[in-house]
């Protein structure tokens, strides 16, 4: 059974009136040590991880000690790539890499951008040195928002004699704009996030992050019960119930899993009209 890591917390986020309509909602440096990325991803995979929803193919989790990564796999004609949540105006963005073997060798990685998601186009290769990590850098230079950046291991080129897998690690730059905590309405209203992403009642998502309890109504909401239920799936660090939220208050949940594969439910009852709210939830 694998426990989450998880927090409990309150906090109330003070929400900014502006005179002038279209205010900008408040921006974070977009940063990911991939401490999140526990398993491989042989084909195309949605992950959500510290800094938001990635999309790999075909990348490995670790590389024997080395974890705490994306392991981009090559293999023939298909090679593997990362991509990240969408970022605003991304200039130069850092990352640290190496060859997963082969300290005397040289692979690239190529960096492309999507705008508004339209189609993917090169900005530019990094040409990756060794077995030991160096920070690399490349200037996106793109004045719009919605960017999403791709990391794709390259084809050998004629000065590279040989292919190896490239470990990426520790991305950082560009700026990342995280939903508003919430946009208030006339009653009570339970939202709840794994990490970035609203998960919606009646859906499924497989849990790699903290569940974020919200309220996004402008009138206090008031939680009930929290209940998770399947073989193997338990909650853990659970807040004192009845738990009364404020508008644009949140708290934090994390759930005890079961096996791999295996398939649990969460039901939260409050005072939010839809209630109860269920959701499936999944171990990867």
């Amino acid at each position: 059974m694998k426990k989450l890591k998880l927090n409990i917390k309150a906090v109330m986020s003070a929400l900014i009136l502006s005179a002038f309509a279209g205010s900008a909602v408040a921006q974070t440096v977009l940063q990911e040590d991939f401490s999140l990325n526990k398993s491989n991803a042989s084909g195309n995979k949605t992950v959500t991880l510290s800094s938001g929803v990635w999309d790999f193919y075909r990348v490995d989790a670790k590389y024997g000690s080395v974890t705490e990564c994306a392991v981009l796999n090559y293999s023939s004609s298909n090679m593997g790539y990362i991509i990240s949540p969408a970022v605003n105006q991304p200039g130069v963005i850092t990352f640290d890499a190496r060859l997963q073997n082969a300290p005397n060798a040289s692979n690239s990685v190529i960096i492309q951008k999507s705008v508004n998601g339209g189609a993917f186009t090169t900005v530019g290769t990094v040409l990756v040195s060794g077995t030991t990590y160096q920070q690399y850098s490349i200037d996106i230079a793109e004045a719009s928002n919605n960017v999403r950046i791709k990391f794709l291991r390259s084809a050998v080129s004629p000065s590279e004699s040989s292919n190896y897998n490239i470990i990426i690690d520790n991305i950082g730059g560009g700026t990342i704009t995280p939903p508003e905590p919430c946009a208030p309405n006339d009653n009570a209203t339970l939202e709840v996030r794994d990490g970035t992403v609203s998960v919606a009642s009646g859906s499924a998502t497989c849990i790699s992050n903290t569940l974020t309890l919200v309220n996004t109504g402008n009138t206090t909401l008031d939680i009930s019960q929290i209940i998770v239920s399947g073989s193997g799936y338990s909650l853990s660090n659970a807040p004192t119930l009845p738990a009364s939220l404020a508008p644009c208050q949140e708290i934090t949940v994390s759930v005890n899993t079961g096996a791999q594969g295996s398939i649990g439910t969460l039901t939260i009852k409050s005072n939010d009209a839809k209630s109860p709210y269920v959701v499936s939830i999944y171990n990867k």
